[in-house]
């Protein structure tokens, strides 16, 4: 229930949330509006009319369904010292009769200057809005509280819910070394866990241990993701759940079938995050992160599928932060390079530098904290960029565009082309101390030993020198890969 209480502008604070429900009834609510706007278009009353109409039944008025934004102003935020300034309002999904719908408000900032405060207002069912409005109201601090202080009644506002909830987050493959590392920074944060598992339930059962001594609440939920059985097992438990923060690093293995790297990457996201989104809609507050892979980005021979099913779950984030993000809930991939865990333990070579767990447990904890615009994040040993999901094929399509166009500009070398490229394996492994048995096919060199950009220049240097060419400022950037070298180059 929501108490009365006489508050001035300093006692607002930015992130603060009312929850309520609300249910529209035609015969109810629709004549009394009508009556008092003269709305009496036949679509909100009539149903023959509706019928032909492409929402097949009458709809709310939208003002009928932002009436409570009066509400919110006059009584909530900030109540008896509103004074309503404007508000814009957006119409996204029809709303009908005799359905019941959230409203979320929430304080999204507040001028100290003007002493106003915006709020926030959305209507939404399970992961849909249909409403979003956003109103500025003054907080009245010159007004006397004696002259209008008298008996005020609650009753009315009994069905609002002010409750503020305690940070929860899902971590999926929490078994997992990654998984493992996260859950336990987060519990060092005092952050309240969930922890899903499939199998190595003594690892499960020792993290869980760790956590609870640091003084935090954790539950595990054993579930197999590819099975859409338990999938749907354990989505159904987690719907009493109020979770605020949802980390997915569940996956199958790499060598697994297409159908189950994509039912525990991309299926597994999905529903997890639309059984999830309500709670996060209800305190306009969330963060969804996805472990992707640096594979994405060097397409290791045989990982084909592996690397769809993660392509597909990153698409599927770039959605969900293109439609919540405006709401406070974002939802992004961090996609790490090799990593010194089992899990990829023989695909990895003696030349391989990897990162390790704590690694990347300590960059998804930090973006937990952030306030991030950008939804994809690429983490390898010597490098992390961010930005959005293909801005990097992006580039390197409009350098091999101009590479196209000016290939008169590439250096040229004066040897026969198998020469040449012989000359280039041994320059780069000679430079990169890599014996013969290493496959240069594919490789990116951020993947090799002690990369960095001054290590770049070196070799790039190396390679003028025993060509005796020149590359331009622009080539030396777009040479990121052997594959990238070799086309650098005209015999």
């Amino acid at each position: 229930m929501l108490n009365f209480l006489d508050r001035q502008f300093k006692d607002f604070t930015q992130g603060e949330y009312v929850y309520f429900t609300k249910k529209f009834n035609k015969e109810k609510h629709f004549l009394t509006f009508s009556s008092l706007s003269e709305d009496k278009n036949a679509l909100h009353h009539d149903v023959d009319y509706a019928k032909n109409t492409p929402y097949a039944r009458p709809i709310v008025p939208m003002h009928l369904a932002a009436l409570p934004l009066s509400m919110i102003a006059g009584m909530i935020f900030p109540g008896h010292r509103s004074l309503y300034l404007s508000a814009t309002i957006n119409s996204i999904k029809p709303i009908y009769y005799d359905e019941e719908m959230h409203y979320s408000a929430k304080i999204v900032s507040a001028s100290e200057a003007m002493q106003t405060l915006r709020i926030r207002t959305i209507i939404y069912q399970e992961a849909s809005i249909f409403l979003q409005a956003e109103q500025i109201i003054k907080v009245r601090d010159d007004l006397i509280p004696d002259v209008f202080l008298e008996k005020i009644n609650n009753e009315n506002l009994s069905h609002i819910s002010r409750a503020k909830i305690k940070p929860k987050i899902l971590i999926t493959g929490a078994s997992g070394e990654i998984g493992r590392c996260i859950a336990f920074l987060l519990a060092k944060c005092g952050y309240d866990l969930l922890l899903h598992y499939q199998k190595n339930e003594c690892a499960i059962d020792e993290l869980l241990e760790k956590c609870k001594n640091e003084g935090v609440q954790v539950k595990k939920y054993r579930a197999n993701l590819i099975d859409p059985i338990e999938r749907k097992e354990l989505t159904d438990t987690l719907k009493n759940e109020l979770v605020t923060h949802f980390i997915h690093a569940a996956s199958a293995n790499i060598t697994d079938e297409f159908e189950a790297l994509m039912a525990s990457n991309y299926l597994a996201l999905k529903e997890l995050s639309h059984v999830l989104l309500p709670n996060m809609l209800k305190q306009q507050l969330g963060r969804i992160i996805f472990l992707g892979s640096g594979a994405m980005h060097y397409y290791p021979l045989g990982w084909d599928n592996y690397v769809a099913a993660k392509s597909a779950a990153v698409s599927y984030t770039n959605y969900l932060h293109k439609n919540y993000h405006a709401y406070d809930i974002s939802a992004l991939t961090i996609s790490p390079g090799f990593v010194a865990t089992p899990f990829s333990e023989s695909f990895r070579t003696k030349a391989t530098v990897s990162l390790l767990p704590e690694q990347v447990a300590e960059y998804v904890v930090n973006t937990l904290h952030g306030k991030e615009s950008s939804s994809y994040h690429r983490l390898e040993t010597n490098l992390q960029q961010d930005g959005f999901y293909g801005f990097y094929a992006n580039k390197i399509k409009e350098s091999r565009e101009t590479e196209h166009q000016s290939i008169n500009t590439l250096p040229e070398c004066h040897l026969p082309p198998d020469i040449l490229k012989t000359k280039l394996d041994q320059i780069t492994r000679s430079f990169f101390k890599l014996d013969n048995h290493f496959d240069l096919e594919g490789v990116r060199f951020e993947q090799l030993a002690h990369w960095d950009s001054l290590k770049h220049i070196q070799f790039i240097l190396t390679v003028e020198r025993e060509l005796n060419i020149s590359f331009n400022s622009a080539a030396i950037g777009n040479i990121q890969s052997y594959h990238d070298l070799v086309n650098s180059v005209r015999p």
